[in-house]
């Protein structure tokens, strides 16, 4: 019998006694990322016999690669930051070939609840990997969990500051100075790169997401606009075959879905055009995510959709485009008109097609609204405050600030909802653009490292104010 009145437990199932009642659970992956989300143990030994101590467990990923994103530990009193990959058993790491897989290169930690196997875990690269046992931690995982129940939520420790200040106001200051962070990144960035390609470039990247958004940059840097706008005035279908060519996802390139159909008009075009305007591809679909992806997010999709953002913008270009839409009309619904000037409708093949042959059951936009209203606020209004700044258009700099000032809600996404539940705020409470950012940037300077001393929710408004002012 161990102590604290808890049975014995076998490898992978627990038998947990109290109270003269007997309960038996089975250990599974889901179970242990539940545990490792919800902080129930903060300190442990690695394999190696050094004290860890976990400052940030890392963000869930559902995609494909590690179970968790970005974390944040010590050492022996050394920071160490990385992914973090979760099993029952050690020796699945070797059993699920993530030693064979690249895409595992950025874990650090291996969390398992036993060893069974007392070899470290070790990286494509060769590097080992810091393992740690949940089941030492046994007793004090169960007198957090509450009994009775075989499931964990999902629920987090409400911060204890969330009441302290004016909350929607400290976020709207704060997503001002995650807007003017990316503003610096992008004069820093138009000293080195023009400006339509630098604008071609970050918008690809948005188009993206997480999972896409370095092929597509890198594709952005081979294929670049000033080629693809040469393409003005012309059939789209060229700019079309361009992209998804060096992109390497036409059905003659790919090497993991042989089924694709190549029977329909629009593929014969595009692998016809590709056989007499391309070059060797720069990519190959190898380097794009289409695990988990939802299937409006294709990569297909996405490059066809950056084809006709650009076939959109064919007399003036995409900077003169996007310049254009930041000057327009100021009015109540004028992120609206922004962002339907970067909508791309669900016309021709691709709007109830997913790939190459395979239908959708409705048709949908290629860029649809809420991406849109992303690449507005993350990408397209910084982008002109800078430029307006670096070639002394100053009105156009205020204008663009001032539309993101007005600009009204974004989609939630995992950082949005994960610090709603952190401060309190109701999920059907609408907030703007700029207190959606600056959930953002709140998370990821403060909340993400766990930097509570100098969270600005400790302070108040007028500290934090008299700081923006001192460095914005």
């Amino acid at each position: 019998m161990m102590r604290g009145g808890y049975g014995a437990r076998n490898n992978s199932g627990i038998l947990v006694c109290k109270g003269g009642a007997c309960m038996r659970w089975q250990m599974t992956e889901e179970l242990m990322a539940s545990i490792w989300q919800q902080g129930l143990v903060t300190s442990l030994l690695t394999d190696t016999g050094q004290e860890l101590t976990i400052i940030y467990p890392g963000r869930r990923n559902f995609s494909i690669g590690s179970d968790f994103t970005g974390g944040i530990f010590s050492v022996d009193g050394e920071i160490i930051e990385g992914d973090v990959e979760v099993h029952v058993a050690s020796s699945q790491w070797y059993s699920h070939g993530h030693h064979r897989d690249p895409r595992y290169n950025r874990v650090i930690l291996h969390v398992v609840w036993y060893s069974d196997v007392y070899c470290p875990a070790r990286l494509r690269n060769g590097k080992a990997v810091f393992t740690v046992a949940l089941c030492q931690s046994f007793n004090t995982i169960l007198e957090e969990l509450s009994w009775g129940s075989k499931t964990i939520g999902g629920s987090l420790p409400m911060c204890p500051e969330s009441y302290s200040v004016p909350v929607l106001g400290l976020l709207t200051l704060l997503g001002e100075e995650r807007f003017f962070g990316r503003v610096t990144s992008f004069e820093q960035m138009l000293t080195q790169c023009e400006a339509n390609q630098l604008l071609f470039r970050s918008v690809s990247r948005a188009l993206g997401y997480a999972e896409n958004s370095v092929p597509f940059a890198r594709l952005a840097d081979s294929l670049t606009i000033n080629t693809l706008e040469a393409y003005r005035g012309v059939d789209d279908i060229k700019r079309r075959a361009l992209l998804l060519g060096f992109a390497g996802l036409l059905p003659s390139q790919r090497l993991y879905n042989k089924r694709l159909s190549v029977e329909d008009d629009e593929t014969k075009r595009l692998e016809m055009i590709w056989r007499r305007e391309g070059n060797e591809s720069y990519l190959n679909e190898g380097d794009w995510c289409f695990f988990r992806a939802r299937p409006d997010n294709f990569p297909p999709r996405r490059l066809v959709a950056l084809s006709g953002l650009l076939s959109r913008y064919n007399e003036c270009g995409l900077l003169g485009g996007v310049l254009s839409l930041v000057w327009g009309e100021s009015s109540e619904a004028e992120h609206r008109r922004i962002e339907e000037g970067l909508i791309v409708r669900d016309e021709g093949y691709w709007g109830n097609h997913i790939d190459f042959g395979v239908v959708k059951a409705r048709r949908s936009a290629l860029l649809g609204r809420e991406r849109a209203a992303e690449i507005v606020v993350n990408v397209a209004l910084p982008f002109v405050f800078a430029w307006g700044e670096m070639f002394g258009e100053m009105s156009l700099s205020d204008r663009a600030f001032g539309v993101f000032q007005r600009y009204g809600g974004l989609g939630e996404n995992k950082i949005t909802r994960h610090m709603r539940q952190q401060l309190g705020i109701a999920p059907q409470l609408r907030l703007s653009a700029s207190q959606h950012q600056g959930l953002i940037h709140l998370f990821k300077t403060y909340c993400h490292r766990r930097n509570c001393a100098c969270c600005p929710l400790t302070s108040s408004v007028r500290d934090l104010e008299l700081h923006l002012s001192h460095n914005g």
